[in-house]
This record gives C-alpha cells, structure tokens and sequence, in this order.
C-alpha cells in the first residue's frame, strides 16, 4: 500500500511539474511589454473553439516600426510593393520619415455599424514600414502618409485646372463627333483648343506621357509639343 500510495505521489509530482511547464510563456521576439492585461492572481480563459482564450500582455519591438494607413479604392490599384512614401506623424508635426510599402491589402476594410459589418467600405490597409527610428517610439500614434506611385524627372507639366474636355470633329466617332481632352493655347492672340494626351498625375499638375514633353498634340494637331 505505501508502494502504490509512492507512485500515486511521483505521478502527482510529474502531472504538476509539467503544468508548472506550460505556465511559462517565451516571447518570440525581443522588445518592450507594451500593455499588461492581466495581472498576478487574476483568471486568464483558455482559448477553445468558439471562446477566444485572454491575452495576457502585448509585446512589441519598437527598434522597427510600421505605419498602417487606409487608401481609397481608386488609388491603391497604383500601390505596389516597395514604393517610396513620406509619413507625418501627429506627435513629430515638425518632422518627416520615409519608408518602403511592406503590404498591400486585398480586400476593402470592414467598417463595423451598428446594424452590423458594413458592406460599403471602399478603404484597403496598406503597411509602411518606416526607415530609421523615431525620437522617442509609441506604438498607436496617429499619422498619414503620402506614397510615390510613379516618378518622371526632366518632363514638363501642365496644371490640372488648365486641361479640358471638349466635342471635336472625329470621322471615326458615331456622329463625326468625339469628346477630347485637351489644352487652350494662346496663338497669335487667339486661345486655341489644343487635344493633348498626359502622363501621370501628381497633386498639381500633368506630367508628360514620355520625359520628351508634357503633352503632345494628338490627332489633327500635329506634332508641336506644348510648353509651359
């Protein structure tokens, strides 16, 4: 009987050595406890299936930092892997960082309403990972940035205001009647309308489609390049 009572005990011993074991948890990484939501002595919950189990505490390494922005639907179809961007960060108003695009999200974000997940989101997530470190890091700071989706050097621009869209003689088009983007220029005193064709767009102006010019005239207007 002390025989059987013995072993009853070393298992005993074995079963609690092993759930002291697994009461021991390793960050994967190294950094700074940034939020403890449980302390000594309260209960944590085992995640299961439909239950999600208590985080315990956030850890985050703050010698990388990451800035999640939400881009509109029309413009992150120009959003790709590895373009430059400028971030402003709230509490730096005075300061700029740059960083590379790390992820490009693939479906919409899913605004929460009070009727449920809303179906109308229009934003997608895009990561920057921002280059260098901050002066003093947080996780949660509010920030924005802008992110260079194309880039020409030595090309001439026209401004956005000055391009116009405007009926044209097309022998092709139904009617001998075409809608044309284009330019007025002023010729021998005279404003002329002038179709253009344009490259990328930046927040001011077109660029030109080739670093030959800012706009080339197109179609019947031969091939006199327009200056600005």
């Amino acid at each position: 009987a002390a025989r059987g009572r013995l072993e009853q005990a070393s298992a005993g011993l074995t079963s609690a050595r092993h759930d002291v074991s697994r009461v021991t948890f390793t960050s994967p990484i190294d950094g700074v406890v940034t939020k403890i939501n449980v302390e000594e002595g309260e209960v944590a919950l085992i995640g299961t299936m439909n239950q999600p189990g208590t985080i315990l505490m956030s850890v985050a390494d703050l010698g990388v930092m990451e800035a999640t922005i939400d881009v509109d639907e029309t413009d992150v179809v120009g959003v790709e892997l590895g373009q430059t961007a400028t971030i402003t960060i709230d509490a730096f108003p005075d300061t700029t960082f740059t960083g590379r695009v790390t992820e490009v999200g693939t479906s919409p974000k899913v605004v929460p309403t009070a009727a449920g997940p809303s179906e109308e989101a229009t934003d997608f997530e895009v990561v920057i990972t921002i280059e260098g470190a901050l002066p003093a890091p947080r996780s949660g700071l509010s920030c924005s940035a802008e992110i260079e989706t194309a880039h020409r050097e030595s090309v001439l621009t026209i401004p956005i205001q000055s391009l116009v869209v405007r009926s044209v003689a097309d022998d092709a088009a139904a009617g001998g009647v075409a809608e044309t983007e284009g330019v007025f220029v002023v010729r021998d005193g005279t404003a002329r309308f002038v179709p253009v064709r344009v490259g990328i767009t930046g927040q001011s102006a077109f660029a030109a489609p080739t670093r030959r010019a800012a706009a080339w005239p197109v179609g019947r207007g031969g091939h006199q390049g327009l200056r600005t």
